[in-house]
């Protein structure tokens, strides 16, 4: 939810903060808290700070992280909106791989040491490494020849109204792409209202006034790629990974949740690569397709009811990997495709508000969907449920009453 905050605090104020400011502010964010957390976890260890102040610390960072991460992803994919699709595209992979990189680092530290705490230090301090080779990576980007045209030709249009009534631009042409003809008598007839006009409002109110304007016509534009981000991902977040965490296999003790999260990272980005395959699916063909994927949820729910211990399916494991895979394949690529659509509908100077609002819509579909998720809670609390393993060492910091857990 704060994520979605975050996201709205950036459509409000697209204009007021520079693109890679924004960027920039993120990465900032995640750099101290991935640099803050093993050391607090150390100051736990020694006993030099509570258990309570550390959890209040953890807390406070996964609130700074999720603020970042809300202004990083909307600012990117407005940038990406910004250019030829393919890169939306290149964006959802990049999601993608970074999911899956991170679940064969968790399984290379969970598996190379018995400590559970030492693996954890280890995947933050990898991750911090990570975290600075992006940040290299995008002072390169900001001096590319090729972004930094994009970016100026979407300024130049926003200087001039008169090519705000075309949905296509010359990289467009290249690519094949086209606009609509009923976007397009949209767009020439809001420009008619002077929705368009780009010269300066002498008052608040009108500059407030036309911003909401704006957005109003981007939604009726967009809407139906907007609702079916959402629904795929609303969908996902129902089973995975709150559902999918219940599943038991008492043969490889706790490994069933990393396995599974690694299988649907690996799904993700596997048809994530198709999103930009000469077909594409029409919107209500999107909404359908994306309403379909509600089926899942019940079969799903046979591998943990009436009991994670003792659940319908006799073998819930195997065939979870199967269900998990197709989650991960649907979401990848029906979540992927609007997402690379929708920018293309609107003029060059919209690109990043519509790019920035389908990110919305995106998170709005998590968020929605792990506040559902909730339900699956008290399949744990059943009577018949037994946990394989549930071990954990413990010991009394020196002179005090603080219990600390490994």
């Amino acid at each position: 939810s704060l994520t979605l905050f975050s996201v709205v605090f950036t459509i409000g104020s697209i204009n007021l903060f520079p693109l890679h400011g924004r960027i920039a502010f993120s990465y900032i964010i995640y750099f101290l808290v991935l640099l803050f957390i093993p050391l607090l976890d150390i100051g736990i260890h020694n006993c030099s700070v509570t258990t309570d102040i550390g959890f209040g610390l953890t807390v406070l960072s996964v609130v700074l992280v999720a603020l970042g991460s809300g202004v990083q992803q909307s600012s990117y994919y407005g940038l990406a909106g910004m250019l030829p699709p393919r890169y939306t595209q290149a964006v959802m992979m990049g999601e993608s791989v970074a999911g899956f990189s991170l679940s064969i680092l968790r399984i290379i530290t969970k598996a190379s040491t018995k400590s559970e705490r030492k693996g954890a230090i280890a995947f933050f301090v990898i991750s911090l490494l990570y975290i600075l080779l992006c940040v290299v990576c995008q002072v390169f980007l900001w001096r590319s020849k090729f972004v930094r045209y994009f970016l100026m030709n979407c300024q130049n249009n926003s200087k001039d109204s008169q090519n705000m009534s075309h949905g296509s631009s010359d990289a467009e042409e290249q690519d094949g792409h086209t606009g609509d003809g009923d976007i397009l008598k949209l767009l020439q007839r809001k420009k008619r209202q002077n929705i368009y006009n780009v010269i300066p409002r002498k008052t608040l109110m009108e500059k407030l006034k036309r911003a909401v304007l704006l957005r109003v016509v981007v939604i009726k534009i967009i809407w139906k790629m907007a609702v079916s981000v959402f629904i795929v991902f609303f969908v996902t977040l129902l089973v995975f990974p709150g559902l999918t965490s219940q599943i038991q296999n008492c043969d490889i003790s706790d490994w069933p949740p990393v396995i599974l999260v690694t299988v649907f990272n690996l799904s993700d980005f596997i048809s994530r690569m198709f999103a930009l395959l000469p077909y594409q699916l029409k919107p209500n063909t999107l909404m359908i397709i994306s309403l379909s994927r509600f089926v899942l949820v019940p079969l799903l729910l046979l591998c943990v009811a009436p009991s994670p211990t003792y659940p319908i399916l006799p073998s819930p494991f195997w065939v979870s990997i199967v269900l998990v895979s197709i989650v991960g394949l649907s979401t990848g690529y029906f979540g992927t495709v609007p997402m690379v659509l929708a920018p293309t509908l609107v003029p060059h100077n919209l690109r990043e508000l519509t790019g920035t609002m389908m990110v919305f819509s995106l998170l709005s579909g998590l968020t929605a969907g792990a506040v559902f998720a909730t339900a699956w809670t008290p399949l744990t609390e059943i009577a018949t449920y037994n946990p394989c393993t549930n071990i954990t060492a413990e010991f009394f910091c020196k002179n005090t009453s603080m219990l600390i857990t490994d």
